[in-house]
């Protein structure tokens, strides 16, 4: 084009609207974008069109996304012909296909959908065949038919076992088929994947009434009993296939015979909890409490609360001290570990406290689950361990990452968790071999980013508190349990007897009976 030209009327009437259109997208103002989107495709000039080809493609993807997102489908569908004619680009080809496919499923046109999902390029990829089977599969549960879907979602997870999506509706497909173990045992391997159940963001489920069943059976599977109780009831409400509903009433009188896993929730009116412990009742509970004064003062505050009594008293308060890991003793003594110093109550409520100041050589890191040893660490990253009553005898274990933010490891020292910045690592350790002899290896994925952990008394577990609840991992990262929380965990903590967890979350405790595991 002359660059000398000056634009003409069509070109800035057309320019202004697509300008409105961006202004009104960013707003999240849809109705409004759309408006301008399809005054834009009317406004387009010749010139555009003849030497901005891709430009004019990119306007019309916009406006199809736009038709999808106000609910005018088959005002996408046939926009979607048009792009398809204009186009040659075959990563434009495939995208669109897949959301034709998406956009037709929504029109509830399911075997439409599904004879798209074949036709789209791409399909012999295994990653971009896994999603178009799982989808399929999908499909397969709106229609009933729950054991095509299952098998379409195993074969999906032959192709890319990464999957959630096909890991949560396979956990699904096999509740409608009450396979209820096997349901359990797919849904924990997402779990593993996706511990936030982020994917969830941006799936749909078609009929609307079918979200109800999804959050049911999730709620179920995260020990949230009366949650899935109240989603199911709404669901048989709203459901019109049959067999669904009837299968779904079976549902609510298993929810209804089960026996909660939460023992007992208590209201804990306390803020910036560093260290939260259970005794083996799981109903006395010991908090320490960072407060801060005005300037650069602090104190940590010691609580104790008496579950049965619903009563709960300051024991002690520490000057320019920090806490953040505790644990209840036989003797019914909780210890108390800080950068600086050991604290130590006793079980009776007039009797003092002990204190002891730490090795500067090692830096202490968490008491172990039995309270009689702690962890720490030194310049070098060599991760060691010591009794309570003598910081300054260490025993090295193994070295650890400089960045490390959390450590913990079970009484008999057989395994530890390390969480750093960016993943968490553990390690299986060999009685008395040579500290420099043990590795670490992967243990969760990025994905998990725990606020909180605790290691089991005595087994190979560790409870891994996130934004979605707590998770219960064996040593080499495998998801046995899952405990729903409504908000992100802050701190976790077994009690002395492994029989027990307690989950500090907005302000509330709960306690968790630990289940029982095979081989453990």
């Amino acid at each position: 084009a002359d660059r000398d030209a000056k634009p003409g009327k069509d070109e800035l009437d057309f320019a202004s609207t697509v300008m409105r259109l961006r202004d009104a997208y960013r707003k999240n103002q849809l109705a409004s974008a759309l408006v301008h989107c399809e005054q834009a495709m009317d406004l387009i000039p010749a010139s555009v069109m003849n030497d901005e080809k891709d430009s004019v493609i990119a306007l019309y993807l916009a406006c199809f996304d736009l038709y999808g997102r106000n609910e005018q489908h088959e005002k996408a569908l046939k926009l979607a012909e048009m792009i398809r004619m204009m186009t040659d680009d075959d990563e434009v080809r495939k995208s669109l296909c897949f959301s034709e496919a998406t956009t037709l499923t929504k029109l509830h046109r399911w075997q439409d959908a599904r004879e798209k999902y074949a036709e789209c390029p791409g399909n012999g990829d295994a990653q971009m065949g896994a999603i178009v089977k799982s989808n399929v599969a999908e499909l397969f549960m709106i229609e009933g038919d729950c054991a095509s879907a299952a098998k379409a979602y195993r074969e999906s997870l032959d192709m890319a076992g990464d999957n959630p999506h096909a890991l949560y509706g396979l956990a699904v497909a096999l509740s409608r088929l009450e396979e209820w173990d096997e349901a359990r045992k797919v849904f924990l391997s997402g779990v593993g994947i996706d511990p936030n159940f982020k994917f969830l963001e941006d799936a749909f489920f078609v009929p609307d009434c079918e979200n109800d069943y999804q959050d049911a059976f999730r709620m179920y599977e995260l020990g949230r009993l009366k949650e899935a109780k109240f989603y199911l009831e709404r669901y048989i409400q709203a459901e019109e296939r049959t067999a669904y509903r009837q299968q779904a009433q079976r549902f609510l009188e298993r929810v209804a015979g089960e026996a909660g896993r939460v023992e007992g929730t208590w209201p804990v009116l306390l803020h910036n909890v560093t260290a939260l412990a259970v005794d083996s009742t799981g109903k006395n509970f010991a908090f320490a409490s960072l407060e801060r004064d005005d300037g650069d003062e602090f104190k940590t505050s010691l609580y104790v609360l008496d579950g049965a009594a619903d009563k709960a008293v300051r024991r002690a308060q520490l000057p320019k001290q920090k806490v953040y890991s505790a644990v209840y003793m036989p003797n019914g003594g909780i210890r108390f570990l800080g950068p600086l110093m050991r604290y130590e109550l006793l079980p009776e409520k007039t009797a003092g406290y002990y204190l002891y100041h730490n090795d500067e050589s090692c830096f202490p890191l968490s008491l172990v689950t039995d309270g009689s040893e702690f962890l720490c660490v030194r310049d070098d990253g060599m991760l060691s361990h010591s009794p309570w009553l003598d910081p300054y005898r260490h025993k090295n274990l193994l070295v650890i990452p400089n960045d490390s933010k959390r450590v913990v490891a079970n009484s008999r020292f057989s395994s530890i968790a390390v969480q750093t910045p960016v993943v968490v690592l553990g390690a299986e350790l060999k009685g008395e071999k040579r500290a420099e002899d043990e590795e670490l290896h992967l243990m969760l994925s990025p994905a998990f980013t725990p606020n909180a952990m605790a290691a089991h008394p005595t087994k190979n577990l560790y409870a891994m508190g996130i934004r979605s609840g707590t998770v219960i991992v064996k040593e080499d990262g495998t998801v046995v349990a899952i405990f729903g929380s409504p908000q992100p965990v802050d701190r976790v903590a077994f009690d002395p007897s492994g029989k027990h967890l307690a989950v500090l979350s907005a302000q509330t405790v709960e306690v968790w009976r630990v289940p029982e595991l095979d081989g453990e």
